[in-house]
């Protein structure tokens, strides 16, 4: 049983909906941007947000700039690290330390914090220039530190080089003198820990909400004004709004659509795979694509594709040609087969496939160049949802909805904390 919790949280903090064989990620991030902005799969917890704007806020006090800004935002970042390291192994060991970003790589880490969450910081608007990346930003400080020092004119008297002007939202100087675990100097202290202050939550709802209203309504303002704090798997397991209505819909659909092109495209590899002699890792995709098929059949039946191209098309997705006409024929192959044996034998839609995949996979397609095909191996890991959870099953795509719901639960538990 405490194996089964494990793997459960642990698939809170997994990467989410990453397999993308067959170039469907245009449209899935089109979608996810709308139920769940400002958020990235390799996010992992909300209080992050805070973290970073704290360290920036640091470097500016300290008068950084350049390199030595960048020094020090990493010995910043190392430090949260450590500390969030030290709180959270007593409880979470063997847990990737419950999202602590680095907790197993350390100092080898990668993609450090400040940078997965750079986009929604200034998509959020707590850094207030839209049009700046993070390494402009900090080579550019000595500039900004130039134009806030007052200058003295002939006359004796201080004026500012420029109007007054801010890289962070004003707001977050009062919501970071009281952030649990940041000193009013900007440290970080040895209780700093995930958890939200009602202040804090308070903030980014209202961020969120923000967001909503000048972008267009969005599934997690939505789900932060209800309060919900369930946890979900899909956008279409929520409370949505009026207005969301057809995009949830067709995003349900076109998640079923991608979990059933890419059970026959893996099919392809593996009976080519044992036509070339190479030891494959499943053995029979027959069974999980008949299910799947069983599971869908009603719903794909009905489904206007042309109408969710021209709700794409609207939300200025960048579809390709070979994106509608794919869409458009899968589907009405999908619609005409009797079963799912039938569809997955289905001469036209394995070549729909096979164009497809050199479409998106010019040079390095598997099918029919043996170097890339012996590389592939079936996504089993993936605790059975793949092929035996009827919940899982019939979807591909969860449009971020782990990050996203990990996001409305811990900002609404903050909201439920004492002022």
């Amino acid at each position: 049983m405490e194996q089964v919790r494990a793997r459960e949280y642990l698939r809170q903090f997994r990467t989410e909906g990453t397999i993308d064989e067959l170039g469907f990620g245009i449209i899935r991030d089109t979608l996810a941007d709308v139920f769940f902005p400002a958020t990235s799969t390799i996010m992992t917890r909300t209080r992050y947000l805070i973290f970073i704007a704290a360290t920036f806020k640091r470097i500016e006090r300290e008068r950084l700039s350049g390199d030595n800004a960048a020094k020090r935002l990493k010995q910043l970042e190392d430090q949260v690290r450590k500390i969030l390291t030290r709180e959270m192994s007593s409880e979470a060991e063997g847990i990737e330390m419950r999202g602590v970003i680095g907790a197993t790589s350390k100092e080898d880490l990668q993609r450090y914090p400040s940078t997965i969450y750079w986009s929604a910081l200034k998509r959020l608007e707590l850094f207030q220039r839209p049009g700046w990346g993070l390494t402009y930003y900090l080579d550019h400080l000595a500039d900004y530190y130039a134009a806030i020092t007052p200058k003295k004119d002939d006359d004796g008297l201080s004026h500012l080089a420029l109007a007054e002007m801010h890289n962070w939202d004003p707001k977050l100087e009062e919501i970071l003198n009281e952030s649990p675990g940041i000193s009013q100097e900007i440290e970080f202290l040895p209780e700093l820990d995930f958890r939200l202050s009602f202040k804090e939550a308070g903030y980014l709802r209202d961020r969120f909400n923000a967001l909503a209203d000048s972008n267009g309504p969005s599934l997690m303002a939505h789900l932060l004004k209800k309060s919900f704090d369930a946890e979900f798997s899909y956008p279409w397991e929520t409370p949505y709004p009026d207005e969301l209505l057809p995009l949830v819909k067709h995003a349900q659909m076109f998640s079923m659509l991608a979990k059933g092109a890419t059970l026959q495209y893996y099919d392809l590899i593996v009976q080519e795979q044992k036509t070339s002699g190479i030891k494959v890792n499943f053995e029979n995709f027959e069974r999980p694509f008949a299910e799947w098929f069983e599971l869908t059949r009603r719903h794909l039946a009905t489904w206007d594709v042309g109408s969710f191209i021209l709700l794409l098309e609207d939300k200025k997705c960048r579809l390709r040609p070979s994106d509608r006409s794919f869409l458009k024929e899968w589907l009405e192959l999908c619609q005409e087969a009797g079963d799912g044996k039938s569809l997955l034998r289905d001469d036209r839609a394995r070549k729909l496939l096979m164009r497809r995949e050199k479409a998106v996979r010019p040079l390095k397609h598997r099918l029919g160049q043996e170097k890339y095909l012996r590389q592939w191996a079936s996504p089993e890991s993936l605790d059975g949802q793949w092929y035996a959870d009827s919940h899982h099953l019939p979807y591909l795509l969860d449009y971020r909805s782990n990050i996203g719901g990990i996001f409305v639960r811990e900002i609404v538990a903050g909201l439920k904390e004492k002022p």
